[in-house]
């Protein structure tokens, strides 16, 4: 069987009217291998709880690791420019963004993405 798969892929986030605007910011990010989407999106050790009826349930949660997988995933960013202290500065890589205050609902929307997103595989043969 042959299996195609993606590397990659780009985003736009909707980011405060992003889409509408003529050259909006753009993400560029690979696809996790297994093991790093394993690495970055455990599962707690399962906690037996009461459900309040004499019964026991088994609890798990979801543990991501979402500076990992933003640092790891994204490769670039595209048209973000911050103006500081009267100079503009382009932000070009994800380390860039992390350390600029003020755009915690850019990288919560990206996160979000990179943690449902995975390599569209063609299994057609």
């Amino acid at each position: 069987m042959i299996v195609k798969i993606a590397r990659g892929d780009s985003f736009v986030p909707e980011w405060n009217g992003n889409k509408n605007e003529a050259e909006p910011i753009r993400v560029d990010y690979r696809f996790p291998t297994t093991e790093e989407r394993d690495r970055f999106i455990r599962w707690s050790t399962p906690v037996l709880q009461s459900d309040g009826k004499g019964e026991s349930v088994s609890k798990v949660e979801r543990i991501i690791d979402r500076r990992g997988m933003f640092l790891g995933l994204v490769t670039a960013v595209h048209n973000l420019t911050i103006s500081d202290g009267g100079k503009d500065r382009p932000i070009t890589t994800p380390k860039e963004m992390l350390d600029v205050p003020g755009l915690n609902d850019l990288y919560d929307e990206i996160c979000a993405m990179l943690i449902v997103v995975h390599a569209v595989a063609d299994l057609k043969n």
